[in-house]
C-alpha cells in the first residue's frame, strides 16, 4: 500500500506540474491576443481615417495638375504663336488666362496640398514679364514633380497600412488560438491532477489504515502472548526470512 502510494504521489506531482506549464502558456498567450488586439484596433482605425482623407486629398492633387498643365499649354502658346500683328494681340488674352489658372492654383494651395501658396506667388512674380515665361515653365514643372510625389506617398501609405492590418489580424487570429488551445490543456491537465489527487488521497488512506492494523496487531500479539511464545515466534519469523534470503542467492 505505501508503494502505491509514492507511485500515485510521483504521478501527482509530475501532473501538477504540466498543470503549471500550461497555466503559465494560457496567460502569456491571453497577454500576447491582448497586445494584439489592441494594435490591430489602433490601425483599423488608423485606416479608416486614410481612407477617408485619402478620395480628397487625390482629387485635390489632380485638381492642381490639371491646372499646372493647363498652365503649361498657355505658355507653349505664347511661344508657338507667330510674330505677327494679330498674335501680338492675342498675347494679353493669353497671359490674362495664365493669370486666371494662377489665381485657381493660389486658391487651391491655400486649401493644403504639396503646393506652397508661396511658391505661387514666385509664379506671379516671374510671369510679370514675358521674358520670365522660362522661368514659370520649370517652377511649374517641378511643381508637378511634387504633385505627382504626394500622390503616390498618399496611395503607398494607404496600401502599406492595409498591408499592415492584414498582418496584425493573422496575429491575432494565431494567438487567439493559442489562448483556446492552452486554455483547453490547462483544463484537461488540471482534471487529471484531480483525478492523480483522489487516488493518492485514498492510496494514503490504505496505508494509513494498514499501519494502524499492525500497530493493533502487534499490541495484541504483545499483550496476550506469553515472552517465551514471542520469541519462538520472532526466531521463527527470522530464520524463515533468512532462509528465504538463501535460497534466492544463486550458487556460488
Amino acid at each position: 500500500a505505501y508503494k502505491a502510494w509514492l507511485d500515485a504521489e510521483s504521478s501527482y506531482r509530475l501532473q501538477s506540474e504540466k498543470v503549471k506549464e500550461a497555466q503559465e502558456g494560457a496567460a502569456y498567450a491571453r497577454s500576447q491576443y491582448e497586445k494584439w488586439s489592441a494594435t490591430t484596433t489602433a490601425t483599423a482605425k488608423r485606416l479608416q481615417s486614410m481612407q477617408d482623407a485619402y478620395p480628397k486629398e487625390k482629387a485635390a492633387i489632380e485638381a492642381e495638375k490639371s491646372i499646372i498643365n493647363e498652365i503649361l499649354r498657355l505658355i507653349g502658346v505664347l511661344h508657338e504663336e507667330p510674330k505677327t500683328k494679330a498674335a501680338e494681340g492675342s498675347k494679353p488674352l493669353t497671359l490674362a488666362q495664365i493669370k486666371s489658372k494662377l489665381g485657381e492654383l493660389q486658391s487651391a494651395s491655400e486649401h493644403g496640398g504639396p503646393i506652397a501658396p508661396g511658391e505661387v506667388s514666385q509664379l506671379k512674380t516671374q510671369l510679370a514679364t514675358f521674358g520670365e515665361s522660362d522661368k514659370v515653365r520649370i517652377l511649374l514643372e517641378e511643381m508637378m514633380k511634387a504633385t505627382l510625389q504626394r500622390l503616390k506617398v498618399i496611395t503607398d501609405a494607404l496600401e502599406s497600412t492595409k498591408t499592415e492590418l492584414a498582418a496584425h489580424q493573422k496575429e491575432l487570429v494565431k494567438w487567439e488560438k493559442e489562448v483556446v488551445d492552452l486554455s483547453n490543456a490547462a483544463d484537461s491537465a488540471k482534471q487529471a491532477a484531480d483525478a492523480e489527487d483522489l487516488t493518492r488521497q485514498q492510496l494514503a488512506g490504505k496505508a494509513t489504515n494498514a499501519k494502524e492494523n499492525y500497530k493493533t496487531e502487534n499490541a495484541e500479539f504483545v499483550v496476550e502472548t506469553p515472552p517465551a511464545t514471542r520469541a519462538i515466534v520472532i526466531i521463527g519469523t527470522v530464520k524463515a526470512k533468512i532462509n528465504a534470503f538463501c535460497a534466492a542467492k544463486p550458487a556460488a
